[in-house]
């Protein structure tokens, strides 16, 4: 009969166990049903039993027993797994690379083990599986870095028959039997671990819980019109509450309990059990049976929402609380749950979410590359042999110090950043943890706290789910830590640290610019808008007040992040941070909005920054840039991950700062940007050339008089558009207009009548005086498109109208033609410019 052979590691010696689909070899069925029969009805203690318990199942799968090699630390019982709140833990069994094994007697909770047991796994390597035993019942729970926890179940009845399909539960809330067998999972356990790694993300679960809550809020709406912020309060409520039963705050599908025994009227019951658990979170209500612990927070401040709730969300609220919310992703979760809260953002639902990677990329060198050097230097300082107590108070020192670094995010949307800043702090500090305890020394207090974060914030939605974003990502690293987060008193405190304001502009009729709080450290992403979206999104009354709030200390014509990069830097300048690291598009490297570089640049330095990264926004392909400034005093300079000596104001290294370059008089005069007509001008080729060779005018005119071709950028680089436009000049009036009829009387037909009263409407807005001139007496000009894939250069006849996405150049020289051309020029305008996106090259008429 063929078989499957699993080798024992070489420190367990060189047995083998074989086995395979059909039958399993050695008698282990026997061994198996012997060992229910034993253990069925139990009710000694812990002690008593478990070592027995656990041998039986060694000799079940065919494994060495721990005292098979006494004082063997890769297999043991009774390994130290020392905590910060518990110097002296145990576990009951420990098996390297493997699984850590925890019992408990018979009636008490498998879950309180598996809380115990998760305070114990970084201590103990952080191994791939987390098993857990009451003599009756195995768990076994996956622990996997970068997926979420899968749940084997098996009980002596299972044991009775190895080959029977073992009960699964996912964290996504799917029950299945199978296709792993009870004998496959056993042998998994002691020789394979990766045959049990879950394919789901926790990006994959908080997906799917975002996806539910959609569905709730959207019924949610359809009954409580112009109640969104209660709506958004209640459903923050609910899954926080989910949330904390699956980290054992609560008890267990504390959620799933309301949503039962709701008759006669479901839509009145449910949200009173809802108001009643609000209240008990609140306040606390330690002697019911089970007891709940004290929340506060603000989440649960005894206010309830009054929504009407419909019948119809109760069997979504079951199923968002058979997840296992644990293990949600805060780095996410925030930007998903906001699309559901917020009717606004909802059109992006399910559209790219920017990932913990992503952040990290600036959050790293910001906030924590100074915290890791100096953690370098404290742990060649230190002699872990000294026990007079010095060694603990240099970590204590150095805990002290990551607990007091500040960080702001002054466009904090819903957290994303700041749970970042957060979970690396949180990491570092567990890291100082874990090496005290490796070096026998008392390990520090911790001091990382959501109280060291801040946040801005206009959008009120925003800013409640950014709340709840760090205070989950803080109890899930304090669970990560070995602390024991259900001794906290209150779970969570009020925090006022995230303010729901403008960042960049305060008052009234006198806008003014704001204050930021005092930190460290500042980081984010600032609002992607343009100067030409300003007005449109923003509106005009907001864009002038920005304008008049700053006073030309940004240009008026930079794009919208530019404003949180100059007050950052500010903030430096005047000693209130000392480091900050912002995104931006690609615009910030050139044109007005490099003005804040340039300052960055002259009052301290850029020593960050990732030039060119794709980003996706709101659905959207665009190009962003990171970067990373101080005051000057940061030594260690990197770009696009390659240190440099330097970084200038446009994001380069090179020695020749080209950002010094200034314009050359000769050159004045001649490079212009195209007409910036409205659409309402433009005609088709059959349109024009009707009206050239068959209208007549009153006043004998051809209408080619005002009738010119237009050349946009795509005709210089494919296949000719044909397009003319309506042009009457610069100054000509509307009676001398009116007579080109046709033209004349298509164009009023299409343009607003607001227009007509008041307007010379028959003008372009923007008339190209200076361009016309330029050109006039030429034969031809050069052009070439602002925005292309290659840089090419066209000779256009000067009766041809350039369009605003052409750059043209008023010279029919050769020499100039070869000039602008050449290899040489194509450089220049790259380094001098900026991309926008990854593949499309951009000209300046500043550049020449």
């Amino acid at each position: 009969m063929a078989g499957s052979k699993f080798q024992y590691p070489s420190y367990l010696g060189a047995q083998s166990v074989l086995f395979d689909s059909n039958g399993l070899v050695g008698g282990a069925q026997r061994l198996s049903t012997d060992f229910a029969d034993r253990w069925e009805g139990y009710d000694g203690t812990e002690v008593s039993g478990y070592q027995n318990h656990f041998n039986g199942l060694c000799d079940i799968v065919g494994h060495a027993k721990p005292a098979d090699r006494v004082g063997n630390q890769g297999f043991t019982f009774q390994r130290a797994a020392p905590t910060p709140d518990d110097r002296y833990g145990v576990a009951d069994v420990f098996l390297g690379e493997r699984f850590v094994f925890e019992y408990k007697r018979p009636g008490e909770s498998l879950d309180d083990a598996y809380f115990q047991v998760l305070r114990y796994r970084d201590s103990l390597g952080n191994p791939p599986l987390l098993i857990v035993c009451d003599f009756a019942s195995i768990r076994v729970y996956t622990n996997f870095t970068g997926t979420v926890s899968d749940t084997y179940h098996i009980g002596l009845n299972d044991l009775r028959d190895l080959e029977g399909l073992v009960r699964h539960r996912s964290a996504l809330g799917v029950e299945t039997k199978g296709p792993l067998t009870v004998w496959d999972v056993l042998q998994a356990c002691f020789f394979l671990p990766e045959r049990l790694k879950p394919s789901d993300s926790p990006e994959k679960l908080t997906e799917t819980a975002a996806e539910i809550f959609k569905g709730i809020a959207d019924e949610l709406l359809k009954w409580n019109s112009g109640q969104d912020a209660e709506i958004a309060k209640f459903l923050s409520q609910i899954l926080f509450a989910m949330f904390a039963s699956d980290m054992g705050l609560l008890p267990k599908s504390q959620v799933t309990q309301l949503t039962y025994d709701l008759d006669p009227n479901p839509s009145e019951v449910f949200p009173a059990k809802v108001a009643n658990l609000v209240n008990k979170m609140s306040f606390g209500a330690r002697y019911d049976s089970p007891s709940i612990p004290r929340f506060n927070g603000g989440l649960f401040d005894g206010e309830t929402t009054g929504l009407n709730v419909v019948e119809a969300i109760i069997p979504m609220l079951r199923r968002a609380d058979e997840l296992d919310w644990s293990h949600i992703e805060p780095s996410i979760f925030g930007t998903l749950f906001e699309r559901v809260f917020n009717p606004e953002k909802r059109a992006q639902f399910g559209r790219h979410y920017t990932s913990r990677t992503d952040i990290e990329e600036i959050v790293e060198p910001v906030v924590m590359a100074p915290l890791r050097r100096k953690w370098i230097e404290v742990r060649l300082k230190v002699r872990p042999t000294d026990q007079s107590g010095s060694v603990k108070a240099e970590l204590q020192r150095f805990v002290d110090l990551i607990g007091s670094t500040r960080v702001l995010d002054p466009a904090c949307g819903s957290g994303n950043f700041l749970y970042v800043a957060l979970n690396l702090l949180h990491g570092l500090e567990r890291e100082v943890m874990r090496w005290s305890l490796e070096v026998g020394a008392l390990p520090p207090e911790p001091r990382v706290h959501p109280r060291q974060l801040f946040g801005i914030e206009i959008d009120e939605y925003a800013h409640q789910l950014a709340n709840v974003v760090v205070w989950i990502g803080h109890i899930q690293n304090g669970a990560r830590s070995g602390a024991n987060i259900r001794r906290r008193e209150p779970i969570l405190d009020l925090l006022d640290n995230i303010e729901c304001r403008n960042a960049v502009v305060s008052g009234g009729p006198t806008p003014s610019i704001p204050d930021w709080p005092k930190t460290e450290c500042i980081v984010g992403n600032p609002p992607f808008l343009g100067n030409k979206m300003m007005r449109g999104e923003m509106g005009d009354d907001e864009v002038d007040r920005l304008y008049r709030a700053w006073g030309g200390s940004v240009p008026n014509g930079a794009d919208l992040c530019a404003y949180w990069f100059e007050k950052a830097r500010q903030q430096i300048e005047n000693r209130v941070a000392s480091r900050a690291g912002l995104l931006a598009t690609q615009g910030i490297r050139g044109g007005r909005s490099r003005v804040v570089l340039d300052r960055i640049s002259e009052s301290g330095s850029i020593f960050f920054a990732v030039s060119d990264k794709p980003w996706v926004l709101d659905g959207a392909n665009v190009h962003i840039s990171m970067v990373g400034f101080d005051d000057g005093t940061e030594e260690h300079t990197t770009l696009d991950g390659i240190r440099v000596s330097t970084i200038h104001s446009n994001l380069t290294s090179r020695k020749a700062d080209v950002t010094k370059a200034r314009k050359l008089k000769e050159n004045l005069g001649i490079a212009f940007q195209g007409v910036n007509k409205p659409n309402e001008f433009v005609v088709s080729n059959a349109q024009a050339r009707a009206w050239i060779d068959y209208a007549h005018n009153p006043n004998g005119r051809p209408n080619t008089d005002v009738l010119r071709p237009l050349v946009i950028g795509r005709d210089l680089t494919g296949i000719d558009s044909k397009r003319w436009v309506i042009d009457f000049g610069v100054d000509m009036s509307r009676r001398e207009a009116m007579r080109y009829e046709w033209p004349y009387e298509h164009l009023k037909k299409l343009i607003d009548p607001a227009r007509i009263e008041n307007d010379t409407w028959w003008l372009f807005r923007s008339r190209g005086v200076q361009l016309r001139s330029a050109i006039e007496g030429l034969e031809r000009y050069i052009a070439t498109s602002r925005v292309s894939k290659h840089r090419t250069f066209v000779w256009v006849d000067s009766g041809v109208l350039p369009d605003s996405a052409v750059v043209i150049f008023a010279s029919d020289d050769d020499f100039v033609f070869g000039v602008l051309q050449s290899r040489a020029h194509t450089l220049w305008s790259l380094r001098y410019w900026h991309t926008t996106s990854g593949t499309r090259e951009r000209v300046s008429v500043h550049s020449h």
